[in-house]
């Protein structure tokens, strides 16, 4: 599956993003590209290009942890599993 997503940025955010790139910050490169990101994220959610068998959708899974995996610093920290098990997530909620 291929989905090509654009972004469309404002002169303002533009003119960030390629300061971002010059001055080689790739943190500030990244929350520009979020703050892009985020109207078509929630285009994408209202709109869905087309529902995945349970097989597909873990194969697209797999790739995008296999991605993200490829390009994160190795400095960011990992959330214990005790952080991710259901009751820390629902701890608030009785």
């Amino acid at each position: 599956m291929t989905l090509t997503v654009k972004l469309e940025l404002s002169g303002e955010m533009e003119a960030e993003l390629r300061e971002g790139i010059v001055l080689q910050n790739p943190e500030r490169v990244r929350q520009i590209l979020v703050k892009a990101l985020a109207p078509t994220v929630e285009e994408l959610l209202q709109h869905p290009p087309g529902s995945l068998s349970d097989e597909k959708f873990e194969r697209v899974a797999d790739r995008l942890a296999d991605m993200l995996a490829e390009r994160m610093d190795p400095n960011t920290p990992i959330l214990s599993e005790r952080v991710l098990s259901r009751a820390a997530i629902y701890a608030d909620h009785p």
